[in-house]
């Protein structure tokens, strides 16, 4: 377990000795705070300490880590070089990203890609929003279906080869025509004599033949109970679809000859990987077909959607291979940030874990910058919680926590030697005092940790305007009403009192 890092001369404290009073607060081994003004060097530290401990300090950084000995006693040893078992994760949710040292003990959440959290996010989605929202789980859209791309970028290129011939007549003849259409464009000069118009014409009449064909590769059996069995074949390409140009061209042709749209010559090759696809394709056309008779279904020529709301539908869902989709873009932006987040969390400690790491140190940059202030108040829960099961899912020796943030609601959580203030000088040199954090009225946290105060600028700056104009005698309607608005009642009895001596100092006068 770290206890604390040195860099650029500051010591970090992350666990250990800092937490001693309050060992096992937190279900994980710690969790810690850095908060500060703007420009105050809370990522240049966390960025700092990734790549100290994944990659050596550069300077004269070191770090203290400490062990369980034998007599269960801990033992604390000076380190400055990486440790092979001790991993770190680092996590932005701001999109000004800062490069960071690569290393195999080090992964930035940023390289992990989205299509490699989609099953992570479908098992962790329900669990977050039922505890976000026990009362109103939000409804997520699953869909069937592919993107135009896989027609324009995948399939019609394979059309264009001269092997290739479509079973339909008539779309066969307008591929042919297409293709000479595109050799006059690409292969053949420019008839002598050819005009700017001619040109245009040749495009326009390629364009609307593309059309044409891109529409019946989207509808080739024209019964509606065939067409939905071809959306799911096709969205099964889609998804199931190789990242390398060989694969993915292989998988086309057979797929081509396999479902009866194309005959390929010579015989097509790499058709091992169309079973699965087959499979994947017919499953989904199975759930299709009982969800049907349950769910009001939305339909146009690339997709089938429907919307869940029961979390059994949706646990049914998760289990199986198919080529449904969840859009995620729909929930809101909050519940959507934090499962991303853990998504990413979750494949960085079991990657890490992978490579022979037993201590995990997690760092996250302002991790709730997007979520809803009552959220931010159940983020550390959530995190504590969601980090535990993976601590014991993992079997780590430790898992620690240290968080960059501008919430007051966060550092709330914390007693105050687990919450850390980064630029900690008053004028003259001095160190501010450790205020108290934990469960600290948030507009003391406010002032106390974070140098503000809970009134936004334009509001201070029309309270002052109106006592200045109290205390002058100069309140006009207008004036009156927006005392009236004031909620602060100790603000609004002050102005109001400085109105009324105002007045009272005139009439005694005269």
């Amino acid at each position: 377990m770290i206890e604390h890092v040195v860099v650029d001369g500051q010591q970090i404290n992350i666990g250990g000795a800092c937490h001693a009073p309050f060992r096992d607060f937190f279900n994980i081994d710690s969790m810690g705070v850095l908060i500060g003004e703007n420009g105050s060097g809370k990522t240049r530290a966390l960025i700092a300490i990734a790549e100290m401990l994944s990659s050596g300090a550069l300077h004269d950084g070191h770090y203290v880590r400490s062990y369980a000995a034998a007599n269960r006693m801990r033992q604390s040893e000076l380190a400055h070089g990486p440790a092979h078992d001790l991993g770190v994760v680092y996590y932005s949710a701001i999109p000004f990203r800062r490069k960071i040292r690569k290393a195999k003990t080090l992964i930035e959440e940023s390289c992990i890609g989205t299509r490699v959290r989609e099953p992570v996010k479908m098992n962790l989605f329900r669990e977050i929003a039922y505890q976000l929202q026990p009362a109103r789980m939000p409804v997520l859209t699953a869909y069937v279906g592919y993107s135009s791309a896989l027609i324009q970028r995948s399939i019609y290129p394979i059309l264009l080869e001269r092997q290739v011939f479509l079973y339909d007549e008539e779309a066969n003849g307008n591929l042919r025509r297409i293709r000479e259409l595109k050799g006059i464009g690409v292969d053949a000069e420019r008839p002598t004599g050819a005009s700017d118009v001619w040109e245009r014409a040749v495009e326009r009449e390629l364009r609307d033949r593309e059309t044409v064909l891109f529409e019946f590769l989207s509808n080739w059996r024209r019964d509606t109970s065939q067409r939905v069995e071809c959306l799911c074949a096709l969205a099964a390409l889609n998804k199931l679809m190789p990242s390398g140009e060989q694969g993915a061209k292989a998988l086309v042709r057979t797929f081509l000859e396999q479902m009866g749209i194309a005959s390929v010559t010579p015989a097509v090759t790499g058709s091992g990987r169309y079973p699965k696809l087959q499979a994947v394709a017919q499953e989904t056309l199975s759930v299709l077909n009982r969800l049907q008779a349950m769910l009001p279904m939305q339909e146009t020529m690339r997709e089938i959607s429907f919307e869940i709301a029961d979390e059994y539908v949706y646990d049914d869902l998760c289990s199986r291979e198919t080529a449904v989709d969840f859009r995620w873009e729909n929930l809101s932006s909050g519940l959507l940030a934090i499962v991303e987040q853990f998504a990413a969390l979750h494949l960085a400690i079991k990657k890490l874990h992978s490579r022979g790491c037993s201590a995990i140190l997690v760092l996250l940059d302002e991790p709730d910058a997007f979520l809803h202030l009552d959220w931010q108040r159940r983020y550390v829960a959530l995190l504590d919680k969601f980090l535990e099961d993976l601590k014991s899912s993992n079997r780590l020796d430790s898992l620690q926590v240290l968080i960059a943030s501008h919430s007051p609601v966060v550092a709330a959580d914390m007693p105050r030697n687990m919450v850390q203030l980064l630029g900690d000088r008053r004028a003259g040199g001095a160190a501010r005092e450790a205020f108290k954090t934990f469960a600290a009225p948030i507009d003391d946290l406010i002032y106390q940790s974070f140098q503000s105060n809970s009134m936004g600028e334009y509001a201070s700056k029309k309270i002052r305007d109106l006592h200045k104009s109290a205390k002058q005698g100069r309140l006009d309607e207008r004036d009156r009403a927006l005392i009236a608005e004031i909620g602060d009642e100790g603000l609004q009895r002050a102005i109001l009192a400085a109105s009324e001596g105002r007045d009272a100092g005139s009439g005694g006068g005269a």
